[in-house]
């Protein structure tokens, strides 16, 4: 159970979706996508003082985003967090990026609850209402865009090093926060994670950066937690420089065996410096993976598919997980 309340009514909401059957490829992918990004963002927190209620909770809440197909909104399509460093992109926008191509042009509202934000099929805000849902709160749009510029100005200092060690990035957090004027709040080390350095950003799921995985709205914190250096977790997840990315479409594209894929995933990493080992992991009953890039279907011949990774223990080494068929 999380310490941030949000984070708790955001598992419930990722275990609704998760349940809920995909309904076309494009979804199944998104799906996937959010709920990495959701593993890695989640919480909300906005300056105190200057708004109060939900909308600190909303200011960078993730996204639900529905399209309508369950009657009583049971099932999301798309969990999405706002905009790295922007505050422009409104959730209605968000959500339609997010959407199965068939439903883009769909009317949408964007609705308020407990902190969250949700999208759903409607014009006004008498439909959240009778959907069960809030109205957004009218000062969204400004919480917004103070929280964007805490985002911007701590990504920047999280971009200035590899690695800035955890007590000395919280000391660094706690001076912006007391320069930019967010009274009451405190830096504080958190003890999730591992790693020898800090980080309050997480990389959400499409290789982007985001801190509200840091941001606590009810205790007025911003976390500071353990993590790899920059480059062993850009290697793995960026956008821009993941690792994992071809591994995934490699393994789906040849059929390995164990020892075979294991020297290839040790081959790509030691050709940046990093060491890797490779574990079998066993898929849950009843789960299948989206054979879009086609390990599903090797997986069923008998051959080794890339499951996952992260970071290892030390600075330079990652743990890559594999489903091996039985």
């Amino acid at each position: 159970m999380s310490e941030i309340p949000y984070v708790n009514r955001l598992g419930d909401e990722l275990e609704r979706a998760i349940r809920r059957p995909a309904r076309s490829s494009r979804r199944r992918r998104l799906g996937l996508l959010a709920l990495a990004g959701a593993l890695l963002v989640s919480g909300s927190a906005l300056a105190a003082g200057l708004l109060s209620g939900d909308v600190e909770m909303q200011a960078a809440a993730q996204v639900a985003c529905y399209d309508g197909a369950d009657p009583d909104f049971s099932g999301s399509v798309a969990v999405v967090p706002p905009e790295a460093g922007s505050a422009a992109v409104s959730p209605v926008e968000l959500c339609r990026r997010a959407l199965d191509p068939a439903h883009r042009g769909m009317p949408l509202v964007a609705c308020g609850k407990e902190g969250a934000v949700s999208v759903i099929p409607g014009r006004r805000p008498s439909d959240c209402a009778a959907a069960g849902f809030a109205p957004l709160d009218p000062a969204y749009a400004r919480a917004r865009a103070r929280v964007a510029r805490l985002e911007r100005r701590i990504l920047a200092i999280e971009t200035s090093s590899d690695c800035i060690a955890r007590d000395e990035l919280v000391h660094r957090i706690q001076r912006l926060l007391d320069r930019t004027g967010w009274t009451g709040w405190t830096a504080e080390t958190h003890r999730l994670g591992t790693g020898p350095c800090g980080t309050v950003s997480g990389l959400g799921g499409d290789g982007r950066r985001y801190i509200s995985h840091g941001l606590d709205a009810v205790g007025h914190r911003v976390l500071v937690a353990r993590a790899a250096p920059r480059r062993v977790t850009d290697l793995l997840y960026s956008a821009e420089r993941s690792l994992l990315g071809p591994l995934f479409a490699e393994s789906g594209a040849k059929c390995f065996t164990f020892e075979g894929f294991r020297a290839r995933v040790q081959e790509v990493f030691a050709s940046k410096g990093l060491g890797a080992t490779v574990k079998r992991t066993s898929m849950p009953r009843g789960t299948s993976l989206d054979d879009e890039d086609g390990r599903w279907t090797r997986y069923k011949q008998g051959c080794t598919v890339l499951a996952g990774g992260e970071p290892g223990d030390d600075s330079h080494s990652v743990v890559i997980d594999v489903f091996v068929s039985p």
